[in-house]
């Protein structure tokens, strides 16, 4: 008997040797197949669905890495690196029992590649350094904090450099991607449900149907009440 896994994310990568699809199932795997629908490889998430995806090259290694976490069901929320292969790179913790990897932001910051983790409770921020990668060692924990809500949001703007972070519990942070030391703190209408970068700030919305455009001083430059977005 064989069962056929519900597919709880699917996304699609060019890995330098050719495109693979990389899919995250119900069953606690994550499966690779190439453009003609061939498996290349599985991996054991074991007790999770690693329903958070995404590919990019994360160490600056030039190798284009998956990052795999937890985010529908999880034991502890994880997230694992791995190259085209599916092999295991790294695994960084995002927060421990019954947590889940809400939100995943990365990118270079001053010559170091950075990983940024959300999670649903407990220390639900963590930033990481991925530059000892290139040379065989591990990632690095370069701070932590615990935040009232759930981390629904990340986007890190790497040129200011900032890092902006949505709550569930309605904030919107603004922190210095290396140190931790956060510029503002501002309350809007509900959870944060969507961040989108723009020249100048983001673009932020919220479960009450607002939209609200905040610049890098985390000032509000504009909103758009629920009834005009809908």
């Amino acid at each position: 008997f064989r069962s056929t896994p519900l597919v709880a994310r699917l996304i699609g990568a060019d890995f330098g040797a050719g495109p693979l699809l990389v899919a995250g199932c119900g069953d606690s795997r994550l499966r690779a197949f190439d453009t003609s629908g061939n498996e290349r490889w599985q991996f054991l998430f074991l007790a999770g669905v690693p329903g958070r995806l995404a590919a990019a090259d994360f160490d600056g290694d030039g190798r284009v890495e998956i990052a795999a976490g937890g985010e529908i069901t999880n034991m502890a929320s994880t997230c694992r690196l791995l190259d085209r292969d599916g092999l295991l790179k790294a695994e960084l913790l995002a927060e421990g029992w019954t947590s889940l990897l809400k939100s995943l932001a990365w990118g270079e910051v001053d010559g170091r590649p950075l990983i940024c983790l959300g999670a649903n409770h407990g220390r639900n921020l963590r930033v990481y350094g991925l530059e000892a990668m290139k040379s065989g060692g591990r990632p690095r924990l370069i701070w932590e904090e615990l935040l009232g809500g759930a981390v629904l949001q990340l986007r890190l703007d790497p040129q200011r450099p900032l890092l902006w972070i949505g709550t569930a519990a309605g904030f919107l942070i603004g922190a210095e991607p290396l140190t931790g030391r956060f510029c503002f703190t501002r309350l809007l209408d509900g959870a944060v449900t969507g961040l989108a970068t723009r020249p100048g700030g983001v673009l932020v919305q919220t479960a009450a149907g607002s939209a609200w455009l905040v610049n890098a001083a985390g000032e509000v430059t504009a909103r758009l009440e629920p009834e005009a977005a809908r």
